[in-house]
């Protein structure tokens, strides 16, 4: 380096062209060996293994390019399975990115120090449409009050009454929906119906009110369209690290800013609707809790954090249950299947017999939260996670961590790991979790773990099972095509591509409800 600022100074007294050539020059040859193996920016880390394809200056940004978003879940797990589950790549712009993928080092930075692993400002920017400085946004102290908040609102009984009732109601929709395609002999995209079913579901338990995806209710159909507009937007910001720079100069970012507007005036409006009319003692919705909620020093939201915070919710729990139901019923038709579909029938048909299921019932369905299980850990719906390192640290298998770097893991590589899970890793076994311990949060790492392990686990599991459960008193189904290969669309979730085909018959009269 010495070397190379003895040139810049001579350079700059006797300033020719030829001097100056020489200085790019030297200085090209100087970055161009620095960062010979990593994006320009990094540490070079030669303690850790990484993939082979790298470019100088920007490190893996060609290989990753290369990678369509769909193709990435398998990429991730063939390079745990090549490189194993400590290895790290380097892009402009983001940085290291080390993967983790241990039950060990995730319950660390997960759980023992906790404070320096945060989700950071990648994160927000990239969601900041949809959560702004919502819990799922934001660190430190900020995230803790919210989420003391967010413990007290899930732990009211009150509030699993009410989601479980429109998980019932909104459900009862879907099934006329499937009831016609049984009669007229249609096929009906599954996957798509449930998506719709269960936004509305929350809609009606957030908002006392469904967004009418099922009914088709143009009035609130707005709200809808702009959430899954802004969710496709963010996909494409997970492959364009220049995003904020295109976005300007095609005019996304503006479009993106007024989606923004129609959801916050939406849930604004509702809130003035709230307070002008007095609020429920009782039977109060998720929105009417967020605004009564306090923490444990008695403070209470901002109606900007409430609007962050309910918004962060249908992100949260909407494409997340709905792919969880679309993966369990593609789990139990397929060619190969178990036939674990027919104890799950069974079960059923044994708890809830001709009967609406409620909020208690899900407890009885042993299997069907087997089920649930299984299919979570094979699709996990978020197939991969990361955090920003805070300060220099030391992971329990001595990998070494500097300030600014990443950590991430991938949930699908490590739900397929037979490292993990065995030989029959990549089989559905719903009878790996009966009478046998729960594994701990860190293998099964679908939901996370530690203080932001997901608060709304026991709220989807309740959606799923009644949803299920509704669905098989009454019908019986058939993939359009079983023995087709899963693959994946382009999604922040693990969205099924092509959608989940069925063709679907009545149940007799003694069953369905």
């Amino acid at each position: 380096m010495s070397i190379l600022i003895r040139l810049f100074n001579h350079a700059l007294k006797k300033s020719t062209p030829s001097n100056t050539l020489k200085l790019i020059l030297a200085f090209t040859v100087f970055y161009l060996y620095k960062y010979r193996s990593h994006a320009i920016g990094t540490h070079r880390r030669p303690d850790l293994k990484q993939p082979k394809r790298t470019t100088p200056l920007i490190g893996h940004l060609l290989l990753l390019s290369s990678v369509r978003l769909e193709e990435s879940p398998q990429f991730f797990e063939k390079l745990y399975n090549e490189l194993g589950p400590i290895w790290s790549i380097s892009l402009p712009g983001l940085g290291r990115i080390i993967e983790i993928d241990t039950p060990e080092n995730i319950e660390y930075v997960l759980k023992t120090n906790f404070n320096n692993y945060r989700k950071g400002h990648v994160r927000r920017d990239i969601n900041w449409e949809l959560s702004g400085d919502g819990i799922a946004s934001s660190d430190g102290p900020k995230w803790k009050f919210q989420r003391q908040i967010w413990n007290t609102v899930f732990k009211d009984v009150a509030i699993r009454e009410y989601v479980s009732n429109a998980s019932v109601s909104q459900a009862k929709k879907a099934l006329a929906i499937l009831g016609k395609a049984a009669d007229e002999g249609t096929v009906v995209d599954l996957q798509d119906l449930v998506l719709k079913l269960t936004l509305d579901v929350l809609g009606a338990a957030t908002f006392g009110r469904s967004f009418g995806c099922l009914d088709k209710d143009e009035q609130v159909g707005t709200f809808a369209e702009s959430f899954e507009d802004i969710l496709e937007n963010m996909i494409q910001r997970l492959n364009n690290p220049f995003w904020k720079t295109t976005e300007h100069l095609n005019g996304t970012k503006k479009r993106l800013n007024e989606h923004r507007e129609v959801l916050r005036t939406y849930a604004q409006n509702i809130m003035n609707e709230r307070r002008r009319a007095g609020f429920h003692s009782e039977k109060k919705d998720l929105l009417q809790s967020f605004i009564e909620g306090k923490d444990d020093e008695g403070e209470t939201l901002d109606d900007e954090l409430i609007k962050d915070n309910v918004i962060t919710l249908l992100v949260a729990g909407s494409d997340t249950t709905a792919l969880s139901l679309t993966w369990l019923f593609y789990l139990l038709l397929r060619d190969g299947s178990d036939k674990s579909i027919t104890k799950l029938v069974q079960e059923v048909d044994e708890v809830l017999g001709g009967t609406e299921p409620t909020s208690e019932t899900f407890k009885k369905q042993k299997y069907a939260e087997a089920c649930f299980y299984e299919a979570t850990r094979l699709y996990p719906v978020l197939p991969r996670n990361m955090r920003t390192t805070q300060k220099d640290d030391v992971l329990p298998d001595g990998t070494v961590i500097y300030a600014g770097e990443h950590v991430s893991w991938s949930p699908y590589a490590m739900g397929r790991s037979e490292r993990l899970w065995g030989s029959d890793a990549k089989e559905f076994k719903p009878s790996r979790w009966i009478g046998t311990e729960k594994p701990s949060q860190t293998k099964y790492i679908t939901f996370n773990a530690g203080p932001r392990v997901c608060i709304g686990q026991q709220f989807a599991t309740i959606e799923v099972l009644t949803v299920t459960a509704m669905i098989l008193q009454s019908f019986n189904l058939e993939l359009v095509n079983p023995s087709e290969a899963a693959t994946y669309e382009p999604s922040l979730t693990l969205k099924k591509a092509g959608g989940l085909n069925v063709k679907v018959s009545r149940r007799s009269k003694a069953t369905a409800i």
